[in-house]
């Protein structure tokens, strides 16, 4: 079991890699679409990564004219 354990353990932490630049870029496109459902967009979003002891920190960016009017249901 040990030995199981320890090679999953090890594809775990090589999918923890640094994002690459295109990576995020595509992320934040996803995330603008989003986004522009909610907010008037006044600026690009950004992101920021930052990992320690294999967690990640995610920061998102953005300027907003205004929050849009949404109905939420309940």
């Amino acid at each position: 079991m040990g030995k199981m354990f320890q090679r999953a353990y090890g594809v775990l932490q090589a999918d923890k890699a640094v994002m690459s630049e295109e990576c995020k870029r595509l992320i934040l496109r996803d995330l603008q679409g989003k986004l522009s459902e909610y907010f008037e967009l006044s600026s690009p979003l950004s992101i920021e990564i930052e990992e320690e002891k294999g967690t990640y920190r995610v920061l998102l960016s953005f300027d907003a004219e205004r929050i849009k009017h949404f109905q939420v249901l309940k």
